[in-house]
């Protein structure tokens, strides 16, 4: 999933026509588009990330727009990207009773692709207890990262740079 507010090909094309003329035309709207090294730096240890029960979350519908998601009452709206299209969406999901939090991991390692986060034990043994089938949602700061399997209390999930 592209992070919605990171454009560095932009970025870097005007960076480089400084002696055209539009170019302070340019930068001004590359700046309102959100753009201009903003980009922020994910950190999966703080309480801006989220562990659901995929089951327990219930979305009721994968793609709908914000105000209907912030709409249903008791539901927390949270953005994300419909498949392989990418267009931006929101659904709304129960997330009341969290499995755990940025506050419970305590190791995260990885590579390109995939960052794997390592709770602590209470927070594994949640994790684990779900069982082997069970799915669960990793939101930060609003947005869904993915959905997962939860193997051996361990959660993976699509690395910063991969999401570019």
């Amino acid at each position: 999933m592209a992070e919605m507010y990171q454009c560095p090909l932009v970025c870097i094309v005007l960076a480089r026509m400084r002696s055209a003329p539009t170019f302070a035309a340019l930068v001004g709207l590359v700046l309102l588009a959100g753009c201009g090294g903003d980009a922020p730096d994910r950190d999966l240890r703080s309480d801006r990330l989220t562990i659901l029960d995929w089951a327990r979350a219930s979305p009721r519908a994968l793609c709908v727009t914000e105000d209907a998601a912030r709409a249903e009452t008791g539901r927390a709206a949270v953005r994300t990207q419909d498949g392989p299209a990418g267009k931006e969406c929101w659904i709304a999901l129960d997330a009341t009773e969290p499995i755990a939090s940025g506050e419970d991991v305590v190791g995260v390692s990885g590579d390109n692709d995939r960052d794997e986060l390592r709770f602590d034990a209470d927070a594994r043994e949640r994790l684990i207890a779900l069982g082997t089938d069970a799915h669960v949602g990793v939101v930060y700061d609003g947005r869904l990262l993915d959905v997962v399997f939860p193997k051996g209390g361990v959660v993976r999930i699509p690395a910063a740079e991969a999401e570019d």
